[in-house]
C-alpha cells in the first residue's frame, strides 16, 4: 500500500473508533432511561404513589389518560383519593420529581402518559 492509501485507511479506522464510542455512549443512556421507567414497588412507598406506580407497571399509562380516567381506574382497584391529590401526585411526583410521566393537551385538559 502506498502512503496515500495508508493515511486513508488510518482516517477511516479513527472515524470508526469515534462512531463506536458514540454508539456505546448512546446505548448506555438509552439503557439508563429504560431502567428509570421500570419501577419497582418498594415497601417504603405507600398510599397514592404506590397505587400510581402499580398503574404504571400494569401499563395503564402507556396510552394518554385524563386524570379522571386514572381516578376511575384507581377506584376500580379499590383506591380512593381526591381528584386534587391525584392531580398533584401526577404532576409533582411523577412528572417533575421522578420524570416518568409527561402530559399532553392544553391547560385544564391534560392527558398523562408514560415518557417514551
Amino acid at each position: 500500500m502506498n502512503d496515500f492509501d495508508q493515511d486513508r485507511a488510518r482516517t477511516v479506522a479513527e472515524r470508526l473508533d469515534k462512531l463506536e464510542a458514540r454508539i456505546s455512549k448512546l446505548e448506555s443512556i438509552t439503557l439508563q432511561t429504560a431502567e428509570k421507567k421500570t419501577l419497582v414497588l418498594s415497601k417504603s412507598e405507600k398510599g397514592l404513589p404506590r397505587a400510581l406506580n402499580k398503574l404504571i407497571q400494569e401499563g395503564f399509562l402507556n396510552t394518554p389518560k385524563f386524570r379522571k380516567e386514572v381516578q376511575d381506574e384507581m377506584k376500580r382497584q379499590g383506591y380512593y383519593y381526591s381528584k386534587q391529590a391525584i392531580q398533584n401526585a401526577l404532576a409533582r411526583d411523577f412528572m417533575k420529581k421522578k420524570r416518568i410521566l409527561t402530559r399532553i393537551g392544553k391547560r385544564g385538559k391534560w392527558k398523562y402518559v408514560l415518557k417514551k
